[in-house]
């Protein structure tokens, strides 16, 4: 059976690098949680089957696109798919060279506060924004580079019509003991079409995918390796 979240409430915490943004994910008890359209679960996409518990929000993916690989610099990236009422950010105040860092406190921020730009925010902390397309928005941390989050702000198409306002959250800005919960991991894959061909084949066949007949041959050395 495979492994789930908890259906209890929870939390994911995660931020960029330097620590200037924080953020906390709070996940409801199970049924306070969306579930996923079967049109959005379709079997190309996903990458284990659904359940009680992971057909459910939050929606853990692979992500293929070729802006989501250029824009943070990584040949495959993944998402936290989540409402934006789950989550608050936690934001330091821009610090002058003539203040005291201990001279002004961290505040926090609603989602929404967050990924507008039309705000005060990116003025008064190190939030970046950026359109990589008209109606696509990330967010970078000014001071330490990190890439955050991704929010399309267009029009709504029949799954966010479906889910209501959500937002991504890129997966690896999470902390470490987020990432390892239990039953924590991606179910699906998105954009596999406009992948790098030797990573959607290492996604979806392994090692196989990737080495071909050498995967085999390393098997056969790992098992020779154990017997001795």
């Amino acid at each position: 059976m495979a492994k789930t979240l908890p259906k209890t409430p929870f939390q994911l915490n995660g931020g960029c690098f330097c620590s200037a943004i924080r953020y906390t994910i709070s996940v409801p008890e199970l049924s306070e949680r969306k579930e996923i359209p079967k049109f959005g679960a379709t079997p190309d996409r996903l990458l284990t089957p659904l359940n009680e518990v992971n057909e459910r929000m939050p929606i853990v993916t692979l992500d293929h696109c070729n802006s989501c690989r250029r824009v943070p610099g990584v040949i495959l990236d993944s998402w936290v798919i989540c409402p934006l009422s789950w989550v608050e950010f936690t934001l330091q105040p821009r610090i002058s060279s003539l203040e005291s860092p201990d001279e002004k406190e961290p505040f926090k921020v609603e989602a929404l506060a967050y990924l507008k730009e039309a705000t005060s925010l990116p003025e008064r902390t190190y939030i970046i924004h950026f359109k990589s397309s008209e109606c696509s928005n990330r967010t970078f941390c000014g001071k330490c580079g990190t890439h955050l989050t991704f929010w399309f702000d267009g029009p709504k198409s029949p799954l966010r019509q479906a889910l209501g306002d959500f937002f991504d959250i890129a997966t690896g800005t999470l902390d470490k003991e987020s990432v390892e919960i239990e039953g924590f991991g991606p179910i699906m894959q998105m954009w596999a079409d406009n992948g790098i061909n030797w990573v959607t084949k290492l996604v979806n066949e392994g090692k196989k995918g990737l080495l071909g007949d050498e995967a085999d041959n390393l098997s056969q050395l790992k098992e020779e390796e154990v017997k001795k």
